[in-house]
């Protein structure tokens, strides 16, 4: 393997084990769980104030482009249901 090549693949590794930190433990569970938490985020990122909604509970659901997204006040997101043809399908 060339010097150029190490770098990169060390540079990649860096990258990987950065992002990796930043996950809280619940989403490192949800990602051994197969469940991604990314489009949850991405879709709370874009969201207007018209797309999120509070609940007594203190969560608050987020909707998206292609459902909705329950987060708890620790910016956890406890579940994400898609919307396909008008029917409700939790991921």
């Amino acid at each position: 393997m060339e010097k150029e090549d190490r770098d990169e693949t060390s540079s990649a590794s860096r990258q990987q084990i950065g992002r990796a930190s930043l996950r809280s433990e619940h989403a490192q569970q949800r990602q051994v769980e197969g469940r991604r938490v990314s489009p949850g985020f991405n879709d709370a990122q874009q969201a207007q104030l018209s797309d999120v909604f509070f609940q007594p509970n203190r969560r608050y659901v987020v909707r998206g482009p292609r459902g909705e997204n329950t987060f708890s006040r620790q910016m956890e997101l406890i579940s994400r249901a898609l919307i396909v043809a008008g029917v409700r399908i939790s991921v």
